[in-house]
């Protein structure tokens, strides 16, 4: 699954994200190789956890912010599919769950950021585009606890191209308002976590939309 050329890094011989993505696909023999795969991408996105940042060892441009929203798309669709299936249990025996946590539901240390708020939109669309499963149901936990619709809003409005900006919110949209049927239909209906139910689910985004409301009404408001 190859990134664009653009979003290759390009330096000599520096880690590129395409290296990361290559390297994820492949056999992964050890935890200690796995670490800085993880940790590469979320050190340049500027959202890599303090205590994992002696992992951060692979050389390359750590501190760009571009292109965060399509590196990360393909980087939790290698992880869903590749990566956690073989390593997920190891990972949180060893503590190192909130890494595989933080590509798709930052925590609340980089929640304001603006990569914070890409990578959560990516996820939604990433996760819901995918079959439903326990871990993905994990995941749309917590998104829907840290990454309510407000808060997807404001990374939305970061958008400088109008047009593209549209498109991000109507799919957002439909994301959000598609989590509840996924889940019930990925499980039958049997065992749906309140929080992702239709009643409980929608009544948060309802009391969610209303404090977006409220908060544009005033911003934009007299005085």
């Amino acid at each position: 699954m190859p990134l664009p050329q653009e979003f290759s890094l390009n330096l000599e011989r520096d880690t590129s994200f395409q290296d990361v993505v290559d390297k994820l696909q492949a056999p992964i023999t050890d935890i200690q190789i796995l670490l800085p795969l993880l940790c590469f991408p979320l050190g340049s996105a500027r959202i890599l956890p303090p205590q994992y940042r002696k992992y951060n060892t692979l050389r390359g441009n750590t501190s760009t912010t571009d292109n965060v929203s399509r590196v990360f798309a393909v980087l939790q669709r290698i992880l869903l599919e590749t990566v956690l299936p073989t390593w997920e249990v190891i990972l949180e025996e060893e503590g190192y769950a909130p890494l595989v946590h933080q590509c798709f539901c930052p925590d609340a240390f980089v929640n304001a950021s603006m990569a914070a708020g890409n990578v959560a939109l990516c996820a939604y669309s990433t996760i819901l585009a995918l079959p439903i499963n326990q871990r993905s149901i994990d995941l749309l936990l917590r998104l829907a606890k840290e990454y309510p619709i407000d808060r997807l809003f404001t990374a939305v409005s970061t958008i400088p191209d109008v047009a593209r900006r549209s498109v991000t919110w109507d799919d957002c949209l439909s994301n959000l308002f598609a989590v509840p049927a996924k889940v019930a239909n990925a499980l039958a209906g049997r065992g749906v976590p309140s929080q992702l139910g239709v009643p409980e689910y929608l009544d948060n985004l309802s009391l969610r939309c209303e404090y977006l409301i409220h908060a544009l009404s005033t911003s934009f408001g007299p005085g």
